[in-house]
């Protein structure tokens, strides 16, 4: 996904018992709340909003100790964002909105339909950043 290409090639450096140590940054979605035992990915729509509050509340967790982080949601409209936005604003930390005009693996089997019709619902972020 792109959000491992982010996390595999952003690595960030930080003052650390005297020298400098690399540390890259936690990644998360809510996707990953629906990894069930031995990584068995099971979707379930009425834990929607769980997995939308343990992204989060993850992505705080590394905010309070200053962790740099991804996060890759699908975010359609504005207010989807806000919460993590506001993070940012709390913890003093730089964010950008990156939308991906192309297409990757479909991995968790959404219905093509499904697809289209987030496609036609997303609204422009001032100031994102498109990936053609």
């Amino acid at each position: 996904t792109f959000a491992n290409l982010i996390k595999n090639n952003c690595n960030y450096w930080s003052e650390h018992n005297g020298g400098f140590s690399c540390t890259y940054p936690n990644y998360y979605e809510a996707d990953q709340f629906f990894y069930k035992k031995y990584g068995v990915y099971k979707w379930n729509k009425d834990e929607l909003p769980l997995a939308h509050e343990w992204c989060r509340k993850s992505v705080e967790c590394d905010m309070i100790v200053h962790n740099p982080v991804v996060v890759s949601n699908t975010f359609i409209k504005e207010w989807e964002m806000e919460p993590y936005i506001d993070l940012c604003m709390k913890y003093d930390y730089n964010w950008v909105v990156i939308r991906l005009n192309t297409e990757y693996d479909n991995i968790h089997n959404v219905p093509q339909e499904t697809i289209d019709t987030m496609k036609t619902r997303i609204e422009d972020i001032s100031g994102e950043w498109i990936v053609e």
